[in-house]
């Protein structure tokens, strides 16, 4: 009761931005891709000559109101719009900052609010970030997570569903991952499956919804270290390889660290969103020394979180990227 109650109320007074507004979510907890997608679908957007804005929670982030997330220093006279750090803005959203510098990222719990503030200095954005002056005919919000986020309007709902692990044992929180019953699905315009194809799961989805479904696939670009040198990820085949991470699905992480067929892979996995420290750097190198690693590697996530240890060259950050099926990104941006 308690849950249609608050969805109720926030359905109805919901509110519009005066661009069209794109939802990347999903119903269950966990990883499903959704970072990704999101930095997908900016870069797809500014291929196509338009100008994304992201509005994001910003999950964990410590700065209070709506701020833009950079990933460079900020003049102490701006510093009161621009959040640079992790702690500040929360690792996602300053993930999302890292892979799409010229792309407004926007920290804000209430995302309506977010967007009007975007919107009344997205100039002086653009002022330091040294871009022109934007067409504001061609704007479009990205919000992230925000399938459950009724207080802003949309124009797209798109949901995100891992297809090695579409619904946990079909249970809503706590008893399960499910964020909302299945039925919700009925709101989503597309679906995306990532990771791999789940039949089983399409029949399910197609009890509540008959809409478009997509496959989305996490491809493997580079190995990254925190100065920005890229490296082949081919350097970790045949190789003795640690891994760590701190995020919602490190399964999915290992599975693909394992596809590039390391000769050995042991591994330590922290809480999602964890806050690392100089005392779980020293245990990750003292394990990877145990177990005569060659290669630490970790997320790019998590790689935002470690830059202020700054002497950590020898950890690398897997790049990877989403890949979607086509006619997806013309369905979204032909209804956007």
């Amino acid at each position: 009761m308690g849950y249609l109650l608050k969805k109720g109320l926030s359905l109805r007074y919901s509110k519009a931005l005066p661009y069209s507004v794109i939802s990347v979510g999903n119903i269950t907890t966990g990883g499903t891709g959704k970072t990704p997608m999101v930095i997908a679908l900016a870069k797809e957007a500014v291929s196509r000559g338009l100008f994304p804005i992201v509005l994001t929670r910003g999950y964990k982030g410590k700065r209070e109101g709506p701020c833009f997330v950079v990933n460079r220093y900020i003049d102490p006279m701006g510093v009161h719009l621009f959040c640079n750090s992790y702690i500040d803005a929360g690792d996602e959203a300053m993930h999302m900052a890292t892979k799409l510098p010229k792309t407004p990222i926007i920290k804000a719990v209430n995302r309506y609010r977010g967007g009007l503030f975007a919107l009344s200095h997205l100039d002086h954005f653009c002022e330091v970030m040294e871009l022109s002056i934007v067409d504001r005919q061609r704007i479009v919000f990205i919000l992230d997570d925000g399938f459950q986020h009724w207080q802003l309007k949309r124009d797209i709902d798109m949901v995100l569903i891992d297809g090695t692990n579409p619904f946990d044992n079909g249970m809503l929180l706590p008893f399960g991952r499910l964020r909302e019953p299945l039925s919700a699905l009925s709101r989503a315009h597309f679906i995306v499956i990532t990771r791999q194809e789940n039949p089983e799961a399409i029949s399910k989805i197609r009890g509540f919804n008959s809409g478009p479904i997509f496959l989305g696939k996490t491809l493997t670009r580079s190995l990254i270290r925190i100065s920005g040198d890229q490296l082949d990820v081919a350097n970790l085949t045949g190789k003795r390889v640690y891994a760590f991470c701190g995020i919602g699905n490190p399964r999915a992480f290992l599975e693909t660290l394992r596809s590039l067929r390391p000769s050995e892979l042991r591994h330590r996995v922290f809480a999602d969103h964890h806050q690392y420290t100089q005392k779980d750097i020293d245990l990750i190198v003292k394990e990877a020394r145990a177990t005569r690693a060659d290669i630490l590697v970790t997320t790019e996530k998590d790689m935002v979180k470690l830059r202020r240890f700054s002497n950590r060259e020898d950890i690398l950050a897997l790049v990877i990227e989403m890949a979607v099926e086509e006619g997806l990104y013309d369905l979204v941006f032909g209804k956007a």
